[in-house]
């Protein structure tokens, strides 16, 4: 597999790493089997601030895989390093993965070639994820539909990061956030998918997600800061089916359905939230009761369409604070 250091490559390839200088390796060997012999690719590593052993190795591995190395001078987070590798990208294509993800051999290859022949801005694929006892479970992409944008956003549409292929055209202006470490990369797809991106789906897979000891961010992230994260993404959505001229009735209980399910992590741990949560509810629709799935089963459900959810949820909390104490 050509690697090209030139501004001629098909694809760039962008890694971001803090130390793990043990796998990176592997990684970037994975990269160069899914492009084959028949794709140029850029690999760009973003090592952000990793100790110094674990930096010098980790620069030692791209020279000797003809690699960029980009040293971040203080450790900015996975996506700000996603953004130095973007900002320095020269491919037609685009793709990032992760220091311990590995792409599948010619799945690179197979996505370039499926775009080249496509309208497609960007194409979304299926992945294979391996759990701690080597078992392996094959997921295909989250369906999608390019008539309704907003819909799929409600719908929660996203994918693993190394799941997509980008026309690097489509990122122009787009960049990670790094104000929401997860889910981070929903967040970048949001951003991606308000362009009106043309997208395919594609059922194949192309990369392995492996579990494994070390974390990874969404084991670092605690509930209620994942609250605290999807209510500012929730935020996003809207703020974008506005500037399309709203959304409708569905939508909104969609949007609120979301609040919902963080309400009781709120309630526990974020009073403040909660309150947030609430006065959100109430602003999006003032009669709003949460759908049967949303409420988690049909007791719940008909409970907060009699007392309303401010008081079922605090008359849960006391149920289950009272059940605690009993088997105690």
């Amino acid at each position: 597999m050509p690697v090209s250091q030139t501004r001629h490559a098909d694809c760039s390839v962008i890694i971001p790493v803090f130390n793990r200088s043990n796998i990176l390796p592997k990684c970037i060997r994975s990269v160069m089997a899914a492009a084959g012999d028949h794709v140029t690719v850029e690999i760009i590593v973003v090592d952000d601030k990793s100790d110094d052993d674990e930096r010098l190795t980790n620069q030692r591995t791209c020279q000797s895989f003809n690699c960029h190395f980009v040293p971040m001078m203080v450790n900015v987070g996975c996506g700000e390093a996603r953004n130095a590798g973007l900002s320095l990208a020269n491919g037609k294509y685009v793709k990032f993965t992760d220091s311990d993800d590995e792409l599948l051999p010619m799945s690179l290859y197979e996505e370039i070639t499926y775009l080249e022949s496509s309208p497609a801005d960007l194409l979304v694929s299926g992945y294979i994820r391996q759990h701690s006892n080597n078992s392996k479970t094959t997921y295909p992409p989250k369906k999608y539909t390019n008539n309704n944008p907003i819909d799929a956003l409600l719908n929660a549409f996203g994918a693993p990061i190394s799941s997509v292929l980008y026309r690097k055209s489509i990122l122009n202006g787009v960049k990670w956030q790094s104000r929401i470490k997860h889910p981070d990369d929903w967040l970048f797809l949001i951003e991606v998918l308000k362009k009106e991106p043309i997208l395919h789906l594609r059922n194949r897979p192309v990369f392995i997600w492996i579990d494994h000891n070390q974390p990874r961010v969404s084991s670092s992230t605690s509930a209620v800061q994942y609250a605290r994260n999807r209510y500012e993404i929730l935020l996003e959505i809207w703020l974008f089916a506005e500037e399309r001229g709203g959304i409708n009735a569905r939508q909104v209980q969609w949007i609120c359905d979301y609040h919902y399910k963080d309400i009781y992590v709120a309630y526990r741990q974020d009073r403040e939230l909660y309150n947030t949560i609430l006065s959100r509810i109430k602003s999006l629709d003032r009669n709003y009761k949460p759908s049967r799935k949303a409420a988690g089963g049909l007791g719940s459900y008909l409970l907060t369409r009699v007392i309303g959810i401010q008081h079922f949820v605090v008359m849960r909390e006391i149920i289950i604070e009272g059940i605690k104490k009993i088997r105690k």
